[in-house]
């Protein structure tokens, strides 16, 4: 009994008369959301794919990072070399010319 009284409620005729109407919109509804489900499929996809790429930066990163500061180390060892190099030879020019100024003195002598 209860269902007749809820079904009389029920506009019939205007569900009747507009049933290709709902059927139409709930195959485009059904589309959409087929469509929404694989743009969310293919998101997820590129997402994994960014996240890859970017763990791959990253690492070329640190390892760009460590090189660079190798290379830091080796230049600033080669600075230090060099300042010894060239205390060395002003030594050594200087040694060379005291004994040409000794020898010189004594072959002017």
């Amino acid at each position: 009994m209860r269902l007749l009284k809820i079904l009389g409620f029920i506009p019939w005729v205007t569900l009747v008369k507009n049933a290709p109407r709902i059927i139409d919109m709930s195959y485009r509804l059904r589309e959409e959301l087929r469509r929404a489900r694989e743009n969310r499929a293919t998101v997820g996809e590129e997402l994994v794919e960014l996240e890859e790429r970017l763990d791959s930066i990253e690492k070329s990163l640190a390892s760009q990072a460590e090189l660079s500061s190798k290379l830091a180390e080796e230049t600033a060892g080669l600075g230090r070399a060099l300042e010894g190099l060239t205390f060395r030879v002003t030594a050594l020019l200087w040694t060379a010319l005291a004994a040409l100024g000794f020898a010189l003195y004594a072959a002017l002598k």
